[in-house]
């Protein structure tokens, strides 16, 4: 059975919060981009997208020029930019942030 919260008198069901953008998710976004996208050097993008604060939540937004001055080749722009909101919104992505305990405050406001 799924777990489900209770608010603090055990009455009606806490929804979690949406997942927050985290700079592990960038880690794991290059990760998936480099064994499923094909995008060779995806992992060496890590520090300079770090640096200026893109994850794989805003990568669409960001113009390609920015990405460019990165060191990032346009075709793994494209590709970076193809799979990030597929990947940023699956449900394996969700269950991942779901399955950190963020939603949970402690293991006995869970029921089994």
């Amino acid at each position: 059975m799924t777990p489900v919260a209770l608010n603090n008198i055990g009455l009606t069901p806490v929804v979690p919060s949406p997942v927050r953008p985290s700079p592990s998710q960038l880690h794991w976004y290059l990760i998936h981009a480099h064994e499923d996208l094909g995008v060779e050097n995806a992992l060496q993008y890590e520090s300079p997208l770090k640096r200026a604060h893109y994850g794989p939540d805003i990568l669409t937004r960001i113009p390609d020029t920015s990405l460019t001055d990165l060191g990032i080749p346009h075709g793994d722009i494209v590709c970076l930019n193809d799979g990030s909101n597929t990947w940023y919104h699956s449900p394996a992505v969700k269950q991942a942030m779901c399955n950190t305990g963020s939603a949970y405050s402690t293991n006995s406001d869970v029921i089994r």
